[in-house]
């Protein structure tokens, strides 16, 4: 009697692929760097080269989208600087999708989440609450709704088991805060 597992190869195959036109070896290499992965971590340059193009394509859509929405939301005369409206919406546009896709990867170096092939989701809560805190980005519905629903995530994921990492701690502590209503902006962070 044979016991041998079989094999499933549609699960080594790209999106758009079809299994009789990707080559035996090809399938056989991946299967191979598959099981590695799952037996070591990857660094940061190695996950974000695994992420693949068609997911950033996907993932740069949805941010354009939100972007446009939050602009279109939040007064023109806002003394909100573009970068930092477009890097706060960013980030938590890519966070929020890549978590409900199921994106993310642990990394060991540096050591934490990689979340959308980009960001370490447990330590953006510090800067996205500044942020949203320093520049009234809650004026937008689009932006308020995301953020909020980004936070309870992120407080779910890392908020429980507190890091020895100043900047971990300083982020979980900081959502904490911010879902309790009771944060308040550091003197040295307003510009």
């Amino acid at each position: 009697m044979n016991t041998k597992k079989k094999i499933n190869w549609s699960e080594y195959l790209e999106p758009n692929e079809k299994l009789e036109s990707v080559p035996a070896l090809t399938l056989r290499q991946r299967r191979h760097r598959a099981e590695q992965r799952l037996q070591q971590p990857l660094n940061y340059n190695e996950a974000y080269e695994e992420f693949s193009g068609e997911q950033k394509e996907e993932l740069h859509k949805y941010v354009i989208k939100i972007m446009k929405q939050v602009q279109a939301e939040i007064s023109p005369t806002a003394s909100i600087p573009a970068a930092v409206m477009e890097i706060t919406v960013h980030k938590v546009a890519w966070c929020l999708f890549s978590f409900k896709k199921g994106w993310t990867q642990s990394v060991f170096d540096p050591r934490g989440e990689l979340v959308g092939g980009t960001y370490f989701a447990d330590v953006i809560g510090k800067d996205i609450v500044a942020d949203t805190h320093e520049f009234s980005m809650e004026k937008s519905q689009t932006f308020s709704t995301l953020y909020r629903e980004l936070l309870r995530i992120l407080d779910q994921r890392y908020g429980e088991h507190l890091s020895e990492d100043k900047t971990e701690r300083r982020a979980a502590t900081d959502i904490k805060k911010e879902l309790a209503g009771e944060y308040v902006l550091p003197q040295e962070q307003t510009r």
